[in-house]
Order: structure tokens, then C-alpha cells, then sequence
């Protein structure tokens, strides 16, 4: 996998709706049979919370690669 990781949320908190989006990235890498854990990314600090996903969902989703 690429290191590179495109934002696509960010919270100000890890409230309900920060781990309800997390958990919805997390079952896009399952429906695409990738490891969540290696495609899915969540960072908490004090700057808030952060979604991560791989360049391969977010390319995904553009259209530029098949899985």
C-alpha cells in the first residue's frame, strides 16, 4: 500500500458521529476485501480527529483504478 493517505473528515471531537463516519470508511475497505486496519486511518489529538483513507479507496471512488 502507498503511504501516502487522503482527509476525508474531520470532527472536533471523537463523538458518536466521528466513530459512526470511521466505522462506515471501515466497511468500504471490507466491501473492497482490503484490511480496514491497513486502509482506514482515525487520528485523535488536540487539533480534533482526523479520517484517514488509502490512495486505493480514494482512487477508487474517483473512478482510477479496479480493484
Amino acid at each position: 500500500m502507498s503511504e501516502e493517505w487522503i482527509l476525508v473528515a474531520k470532527h472536533e471531537t471523537l463523538d458518536d458521529k466521528a466513530k459512526k463516519e470511521f466505522n462506515r470508511w471501515v466497511d468500504v475497505a471490507e466491501d473492497l476485501a482490503l484490511l480496514a486496519e491497513n486502509n482506514v486511518r482515525l487520528e485523535d489529538d488536540e487539533y480534533g480527529v482526523r479520517i484517514y483513507v488509502s490512495t486505493l479507496i480514494n482512487n477508487y471512488f474517483q473512478g482510477q483504478c479496479a480493484l
